[in-house]
């Protein structure tokens, strides 16, 4: 299945980012993203499968994957191509990242959202509007982070990192429960820091995935009675022409 979505808005949303300086922390509203299905995508969590890449006993973290690719050539109607035969995905990094990953899809039902398609659209007109490009592929990730109680989930093992993509959005928080810590911070080139901040549930970062570094701290129950977990998207966004 593919789509042709009409951008509405589009001169509000650029409006929204004109003081854009390689990174951007922001939220739902600002970008202007159909919420009208929003409890369904949150919901949709709970269905998620174990990533088996991410090697911690009992697991904490639980993934599904798509790519896609959207030609934004006609400024007004994006075409989305949804890539169903690829479940595979690399990432241009010296870490072991790089090797090829093999991932459960996400739900058809939860791609073809409002909010999924919404979100995508938005986050493609924004980097159409820094880079004036036409075309670009994106892995989307569906990702749980679970904590378990007087335990530490760490989500970035790999410590201050970059994904090997053109921008990222390196988290859209969906759910937050239970949970303290979670400190998203952003690098310069230099991995000297220049931001930090706690997202809260409808917020997200969005960033120079080549000029900048990012990481999360490790994140521990609030309530040690009961489970935490963080849901978020990513985005990693590759330029094609």
């Amino acid at each position: 299945m593919n789509k042709f979505i009409k951008i509405k808005n589009k001169h509000q949303i650029y409006n929204n980012f004109n003081n854009f300086n390689n990174y951007i922390i922001s939220d739902i509203n600002s970008l202007n993203i159909n919420c009208i299905d929003l409890n369904k995508i949150k919901y949709s969590f709970n269905w998620l499968k174990i990533d088996e890449y991410h090697n911690n006993s009992p697991p904490t973290r639980l993934r599904k994957y798509f790519n896609i690719d959207v030609d934004m050539s006609n400024v007004e109607k994006y075409h989305i191509k949804y890539n169903h035969n690829n479940n595979i995905f690399e990432q241009q990094v010296e870490d072991n990242r790089n090797m090829p990953r093999k991932f459960a899809l996400i739900d058809d039902k939860i791609l073809y959202s409002h909010f999924f398609t919404s979100f995508i659209c938005q986050t493609s007109s924004l980097v159409k509007n820094i880079e004036n490009i036409n075309k670009l592929n994106i892995s989307i990730h569906q990702i749980r982070q679970i904590c378990y109680p007087n335990t530490i989930s760490e989500n970035s093992p790999e410590g201050i990192h970059q994904d090997g993509a053109d921008y990222i959005v390196s988290a859209l928080v969906i759910n937050h429960n239970n949970l303290k810590g979670g400190i998203s911070k952003i690098y310069d080139s230099n991995k000297n820091i220049i931001d930090a901040v706690i997202l809260k549930e409808k917020e997200l970062i969005f960033q120079n995935d080549k000029t900048l570094y990012h990481y999360i701290t490790p994140v521990e129950c609030y309530n040690d009675n009961y489970l935490g977990f963080r849901d978020i998207i990513g985005l990693d966004i590759n330029i094609i022409e």
